[in-house]
């Protein structure tokens, strides 16, 4: 895969810049349906711009070649440029979120018709495709044989659990729920690990951390017993890749189940911590 610096970005000639400003999961969507607004348009070069946590993202996706990747603050500053002109795409580039248009904020959308779920949205508003396109699902990550020998004996198919309590724009779930599930599970015998990707995030307690690249969460969530994740942007990569996965859900995200089929079980965050921890329990 060809990587571009941001300094000689503007000097290649037909590249089609797209723009993926925010987290884990909106990045995966945009580069689902990447390949299918590209082959509608006729462009022979994407080239998704993203951030450094993303970078190993964009090799999962077999369609786009070329990335191109700039530091939190670049992007933060690109999108900001976005926002204040207002031309989110030209035949040079396309702005991979939803619009803002001025007194509003990206929340502010099309209201849903009914049946869309928020992939649907993504298609309808941002990728301008029929809401019946397929997203294109992430390959398996190819890891170094040394590293993924590694991964492979932390992972146990029986025994091993990962906890994904923390999330970028939605928070739900209790410290309380998280701290009690670890602890039922551990004394069930089961190795519980915490994902821990930002330097911020700490690990339940009683449970191990766990800080991987995207690629290397992909990988070791294939070797697992399963995922336990408040809604968060690694569901949408989860799903898509078809990772067995128990959400705590508070936003009735079908397109959670509808991608990832019967491997997805969602569990309304709206019930109290005991029937939450009845719940994951059941399908663990």
């Amino acid at each position: 895969m060809a990587n571009h610096t941001w300094a000689s970005n503007a000097n290649v000639p037909g590249l089609f810049r797209l723009y993926c400003p925010f987290a884990v999961g909106d990045t995966t969507i945009a580069l689902s349906l990447i390949g299918a607004y590209c082959a509608q348009r006729g462009i022979t070069r994407p080239c998704p711009i993203v951030k450094p946590g993303h970078s190993d993202l964009v090799d999962l996706f077999p369609s786009i070649r070329e990335k191109i990747v700039i530091s939190d603050n670049e992007m933060h500053q690109s999108k900001l440029e976005f926002h204040a002109q207002h031309i989110y795409e030209t035949p040079a580039h396309l702005y991979c979120h939803f619009p803002v248009h001025p007194g509003t904020c990206w929340l502010e959308r099309k209201p849903y018709t009914p049946g869309m779920d928020f992939y649907d949205e993504y298609k309808r508003d941002v990728f301008h495709l029929p809401i019946n396109t397929p997203v294109q699902r992430p390959e398996e990550p190819l890891l170094p044989l040394q590293r993924a020998q590694e991964l492979s004996r932390m992972a146990d198919p029986a025994r091993t659990i990962l906890l994904v309590p923390h999330a970028y724009s939605v928070k739900w779930t209790s410290a309380a729920f998280w701290n009690r599930l670890a602890s039922v599970l551990a004394a069930s015998g089961y190795t519980v690990y915490t994902n821990t990707g930002l330097p911020a995030e700490q690990p339940i307690a009683g449970t191990l951390p766990l800080r991987l690249t995207l690629s290397e969460l992909l990988f070791f969530t294939s070797r697992i017993r399963n995922t336990v994740a408040g809604r968060c942007g690694l569901c949408d990569l989860l799903a898509m890749a078809g990772r067995k996965m128990i959400v705590i859900d508070p936003m009735n995200s079908i397109e959670l189940e509808r991608t990832g089929g019967t491997a997805v079980h969602r569990i309304s965050a709206h019930n109290g911590d005991d029937v939450l921890n009845r719940e994951v329990l059941r399908f663990i």
